[in-house]
C-alpha cells in the first residue's frame, strides 16, 4: 500500500506573503532581523519569522550573521523566483 504524497514546505506553492517578501528584498536589497520578525531595507513592514523560515527551508534565501543585526538575503534560484513573480504580476 502506498502512502499518498504529504505536503511539505519543499513542495507548498508559495504564499502572498512569501511572494511578498521575495520581491521587496530581490535586486540586492536584504532584510533585518527586528524584534519577532524581519524588516525589509527601505520598508516599515514587518515580515513574521515563519514566512522568512519558510523561504530558508525552500533554498530561496539565507540567513546572513554580520557585526550588527542578522539579515536575510536572496540566493540565486530566490532572485530568479522573484523575477518570475514580477512577471506574471505584470502579465495580470
Amino acid at each position: 500500500m502506498t502512502c499518498p504524497l504529504r505536503s511539505t514546505p519543499e513542495t507548498d506553492p508559495l504564499t502572498k506573503a512569501q511572494e511578498d517578501l521575495l520581491v521587496e528584498i530581490s535586486g540586492r536589497k536584504c532584510a533585518w532581523r527586528v524584534g519577532g520578525g524581519w524588516r525589509p531595507k527601505g520598508s516599515n513592514r514587518r515580515i513574521r519569522l515563519e514566512t522568512a523560515d519558510k523561504l530558508v527551508i525552500r533554498g530561496l534565501a539565507v540567513e546572513v550573521a554580520g557585526k550588527g543585526t542578522t539579515r536575510l538575503e536572496l540566493t540565486h534560484s530566490g532572485e530568479a523566483e522573484a523575477l518570475h513573480i514580477k512577471k506574471q504580476r505584470r502579465a495580470r
